[in-house]
């Protein structure tokens, strides 16, 4: 086949294809696909960012309370530790007056238990 046959089909073809409106609609879709997209992201793009504050907002205040109760345990074993401290100095004192009433082979009864906020 010549180049002239060869342009008899080519061109109508060529024609049909570039002039058809199958060809157009699918750039047209594709177009309208992609503004589409686009739009879309922009109108959510505040939505996410406020979803994206709305979650660090509840993690912070989750947070904010676990580390105000692990502060209020502190705070409460803390003080039971001062209360042991002192009942078991308290405890020492009497073990050294019980050893001394021992050891000085004193009669009953045994010295007096002292409170832990008596003094000596």
């Amino acid at each position: 086949m010549e180049f002239a046959q060869w342009m008899q089909w080519i061109i109508p073809v060529l024609c049909a294809l570039l002039t058809g409106t199958g060809f157009w609609a699918l750039l047209s879709a594709r177009a309208t696909a992609k503004a589409t997209r686009e739009a879309a992201a922009l109108a959510a793009a505040p939505a996410q960012t406020q979803a994206l504050t709305a979650d660090w907002s509840a993690l912070m205040s989750y947070w904010q309370s676990e580390m105000a109760a692990m502060r209020d345990t502190a705070n409460k074993h803390d003080v039971r530790i001062q209360f042991l401290e002192k009942e078991r100095d308290a405890d020492q004192k009497y073990i050294a007056d019980l050893e001394i009433h021992i050891w000085s082979q004193l009669p009953p009864p045994p010295p007096v238990r002292r409170k832990p906020d008596e003094a000596p």
